[in-house]
């Protein structure tokens, strides 16, 4: 015996084992597309997984390098503060003011003071105008340099005067006394040996001196003391008082 059961209005009627099978059959496609459905959702959490731990991943290697470079730029700027503190604590020890310093610019202001004081007896008491002339010169490029000593003792501390020293003091006084060939002979013949001792001088600052400054000054003034050497030398040979 069949049992028959209508499903719809226009009397169709099928047997009940085939509506059983129809509804498992919808069953299971449900619990398909559920599985399906699960094992989708499960991919993209994994996907989704993966693409979290490739950032963690990314951003660790990233902060690494970060501190690396900031690191070995760190160590860099201290190694160059310490290398250019160095160089300029060299720098300030090597522009000290030494004692050849202090030595020289007291000799070298005597020297100016001297020459000065002895050139204008000569400009107005030499008996030739050779002496005459060279005198005036002695006046002229020794205040200069006296001039620019004063600039260079103030910037590096130290007083320089317009001194003479005892021996030249009673050069000065001999040189009042004399006249004519005897003042001329006398004069030239300490120019010769007056240079000659501040070339000695201004050669040992150079290469002894301290700071630059000063080693600056006797350099420059160096080639001038060396040609009035020459013009003195060549004026006493001239004149024959040698």
């Amino acid at each position: 015996m069949v049992i028959k059961i209508r499903i719809n209005k226009a009397g169709a009627t099928f047997p009940v084992e085939v509506i059983f099978l129809l509804k498992c059959f919808q069953i299971q496609d449900i619990l398909y597309t559920f599985w399906y459905f699960k094992i989708l959702m499960n991919m993209l959490l994994f996907l989704a997984w993966l693409l979290f731990v490739k950032q963690v991943i990314f951003f660790s290697i990233l902060k690494m390098l970060t501190m690396k470079m900031l690191t070995t730029s760190v160590i860099t700027c201290l190694a160059l503060s310490l290398s250019l503190l160095s160089c300029s604590k060299d720098d300030d020890n090597n522009n000290d003011l030494n004692a050849q310093d202090r030595t020289f610019m007291m000799q070298a202001s005597m020297g100016n003071s001297a020459e000065v004081a002895a050139g204008a007896l000569a400009s107005t008491k030499g008996d030739s105008v050779g002496i005459r002339s060279f005198g005036q010169m002695m006046v002229t490029d020794h205040s200069t340099a006296q001039t620019d000593l004063k600039t260079l003792g103030t910037n590096v501390n130290v007083g320089v005067k317009d001194s003479v020293d005892a021996a030249h003091i009673t050069l000065g006084q001999t040189l009042q006394g004399l006249s004519g060939r005897a003042f001329d002979s006398t004069y030239i013949v300490n120019q010769i040996n007056d240079h000659q001792t501040t070339i000695s001088a201004f050669q040992t600052e150079i290469s002894s001196g301290g700071r630059t400054e000063v080693i600056n000054y006797a350099n420059k003034y160096l080639p001038k003391i060396q040609m009035h050497l020459q013009m003195a030398d060549s004026i006493a040979t001239a004149m024959g008082f040698k």
